[in-house]
């Protein structure tokens, strides 16, 4: 899971948003099997997720309002 997460910040960082969601989201399936959904490394990955939406427009507001709501 760790290594998803890392590949998918880093393809957020350089703005190419279908790799990055891509492996977030298998970071996230990942993390929210092994840990649950509230622990610090589950919510870490629904927060980049979050930024991952709001990034990628008004479209997908309600994915970045649901995903902001599992990281808190």
């Amino acid at each position: 899971a760790n290594g998803y997460n890392h590949i998918g910040l880093f393809y957020l960082a350089i703005n190419d948003y279908d790799k990055a969601k891509d492996y977030l989201l298998k970071a996230a399936k990942i993390r929210e099997e092994k840990f649950g959904l509230d622990h610090p490394e589950t919510k870490a990955t629904y927060q980049a997720l979050a930024q991952l939406y709001q990034k990628l427009g008004s479209k997908n507001k309600n994915k970045a309002d649901y995903y902001q709501t599992l990281s808190q």
